[in-house]
C-alpha cells in the first residue's frame, strides 16, 4: 500500500515536472517538501512566504506550539486557473488523465476516474455528491493536501488518517463553504499565520557590553549589558505568508523578549535579561566573573522571541514564541583578577 501511494504521488509531482513543459504548463509557485523515506515523493504548497523568511525546510524552534505540517489547501497547478471550482477541477483532472496516460500509470486513470468522475468507492470525506466532480455545484471548493518544505512522510500519512481516507486513491476532497473535518486543518488566516511565524528569520547579534566582551574583563567588576532600541539585530522582523491560490495572505512580526547568557567562568553561570517591546534591553542586565583566565571562557548566548499575528493580538493563542536561537560568542572572554578597584 505505501509503495502505491509513493508511485502515485511521485506521478502526480515528480513526473509532471518532465510533462509540464511539453503541455506548456506550469506547476505551482510554492515552496514544495521533499519528504524522507517516499523514493523522491514531491509534496508542494502553494503558499508563499515573503519579507524575513527562513530558507526552506529551516523552520524555527517553536516554544509550547506546533507549527502544521500538513494541511488542505485550494486545488491549484498544472495550468488550471481556477482548479477548485468544479469546472477548474474538471480540466485539472483531464490534465491529471493526460499525465497518466503519458506515464502509461493506467491504473491510476481507472481508480480516479472511478472516485471522481463517476463518484465510487469514495469516502464521504471526499464529498463527491454530484458526479462527474461536483459539477453545478456553488457552495464549496476542491482541496488537496499540501505539506510544509520540512515535512516527512510520517506526517502525510498521519494528516490523511486524520482525513478519516481509507481509499489510497483519493487526493482531493470538497469541502463545502470552506469547512472541514474536526481537527483537520485548512488554509485559512490562521494557518498562515502559523506558517508565516514558524518561518519567520531574525537575526540576532550581540549587545553591547562594557567593557566590551573582545577586551579583558575584571573578576567582581560586573560587565554591564546593554542594548539601545532596534540595535545589534534586536528589532522586529517581519513574515508574510500569501496562499497565491487565492491571495489570501497573513503577516506576522516578531520581536525579541529574552537574551540568556552561559558561561562557565561566569558566576551565576547563567544569566538571563528581558527585552523591552522596542529591542532595548531592559535595565540590570549584568555579568559577573568569578575566576581570572588567561585562556578565556566560552560564552553563549540563546534568545526567544515572540510573534504577533498582524492585527490579530487577541486571538488565543498569540502572540506564538519561537526559539531559543542559540550562538557561541567566537573568541573566548579573557578575564583578569586585579586586588584592588578604586572608584571615583
Amino acid at each position: 500500500m505505501q509503495v502505491t501511494v509513493n508511485v502515485r504521488r511521485a506521478t502526480r509531482w515528480v513526473a509532471a515536472a518532465a510533462l509540464l513543459g511539453g503541455l506548456g504548463l506550469t506547476a505551482g509557485s510554492g515552496a514544495q517538501a521533499d519528504t524522507a523515506g517516499t523514493n523522491g515523493e514531491l509534496i508542494f504548497t502553494n503558499i508563499a512566504l515573503s519579507g524575513s523568511r527562513s530558507a526552506p525546510g529551516q523552520t524555527n524552534p517553536p516554544i509550547g506550539w506546533v507549527p502544521p505540517k500538513c494541511w488542505l489547501e485550494p486545488n491549484s497547478g498544472l495550468g488550471v486557473d481556477p482548479a477548485y471550482t468544479p469546472a477548474g477541477f474538471a480540466q485539472y483532472m483531464a490534465q491529471i488523465n493526460a499525465l497518466y496516460k503519458h506515464t502509461g500509470e493506467t491504473d491510476l486513470q481507472t481508480e480516479t476516474d472511478k472516485i471522481y468522475a463517476q463518484g465510487l468507492g469514495a469516502d464521504p470525506v471526499v464529498g463527491i455528491t454530484h458526479p462527474a466532480y461536483n459539477h453545478d455545484l456553488t457552495d464549496g471548493m476542491w482541496y488537496m493536501i499540501s505539506c510544509s518544505s520540512d515535512a516527512v512522510y510520517a506526517d502525510y500519512e498521519a494528516f490523511k488518517k486524520s482525513l478519516g481516507v481509507t481509499n489510497d486513491y483519493e487526493e482531493w476532497f470538497w469541502l463545502t463553504n470552506g469547512t472541514s473535518p474536526p481537527g483537520v486543518a485548512v488554509a485559512d488566516p490562521e494557518l498562515l499565520a502559523e506558517y508565516a511565524a514558524a518561518n519567520t528569520l531574525v537575526n540576532p547579534g550581540w549587545p553591547t557590553m562594557s567593557p566590551d566582551k573582545n577586551m579583558t574583563q575584571t573578576v567582581n567588576l560586573p560587565t554591564l549589558v546593554t542594548n539601545a532600541a532596534g540595535n545589534n539585530g534586536f528589532g522586529q522582523y517581519s513574515a508574510t505568508a500569501t496562499l497565491t491560490t487565492t491571495n489570501q495572505s497573513s503577516t506576522v512580526t516578531a520581536v525579541p523578549t529574552s537574551v540568556t547568557f552561559t558561561s562557565d567562568g561566569m558566576s551565576p553561570s547563567s544569566v538571563s535579561c528581558r527585552f523591552n517591546a522596542d529591542g532595548s534591553l531592559q535595565a540590570g542586565c549584568e555579568l559577573n566573573w568569578y575566576k581570572s583566565s588567561s585562556a578565556g571562557y566560552t560564552l553563549q548566548e540563546s534568545t526567544t522571541w515572540n510573534v504577533s499575528w498582524d492585527g490579530h493580538a487577541g486571538a488565543a493563542g498569540w502572540p506564538k514564541q519561537i526559539g531559543p536561537f542559540t550562538q557561541t560568542y567566537p573568541n573566548p572572554v579573557i578575564v583578569q583578577e586585579i586586588q584592588t578597584v578604586v572608584g571615583q
